[in-house]
């Protein structure tokens, strides 16, 4: 599986932060998220900020702009990283 569209990189985020092994809320913010996850899980930091950072793209620009090419291989290297694939 791969990145390939906004909606990819909102679902991905969204599984990566609400696995049943993390503490996160579904309530919680992006932001909130990923500080969470820089302390509990520090060997996944690097990933962490960029998909973050992409996933607030993704999920507040404008419908109608499209996210850049560099932005979604960046999710898709992240979320590599992270081992944790989109169903």
């Amino acid at each position: 599986a791969s990145i390939r569209s906004r909606q990819d990189v909102i679902k991905f985020f969204h599984a990566y932060a609400l696995r049943p092994e993390t503490s996160a809320e579904s309530w919680w913010t992006h932001r909130r998220v990923e500080e969470e996850f820089k302390q509990q899980l520090p060997q996944q930091s690097r990933a962490v900020k960029p998909l973050a950072d992409v996933y607030e793209q993704a999920r507040y620009l404008p419908l109608e702009e499209p996210l850049p090419d560099e932005q979604l291989a960046a999710a898709d290297r992240a979320m590599h990283e992270v081992g944790v694939m989109p169903k």
